[in-house]
């Protein structure tokens, strides 16, 4: 759990956590549809998927990463 999310209370917490489950599922499918449609290399899609699931990771809590 994050930092940010141990110092929200219950119902703050679970709205994060559905906002993240639904960007990151939204974003695999997304990719997945692209991918799928355009005949891309495998490889390229888990690197994309990864890529972009750490992205949001940074972008959405960044103190996390850092160890604040």
């Amino acid at each position: 759990m994050s930092a940010k999310a141990s110092r929200l209370p219950d119902r703050e917490r679970t709205t994060t956590l559905l906002v993240d489950v639904a960007v990151i599922v939204a974003w695999i499918v997304a990719a997945t549809v692209a991918f799928w449609l355009f005949e891309w290399p495998v490889t390229s899609y888990y690197i994309v998927v990864f890529g972009g699931v750490i992205g949001y990771s940074l972008v959405a809590d960044p103190g996390d990463w850092t160890g604040r």
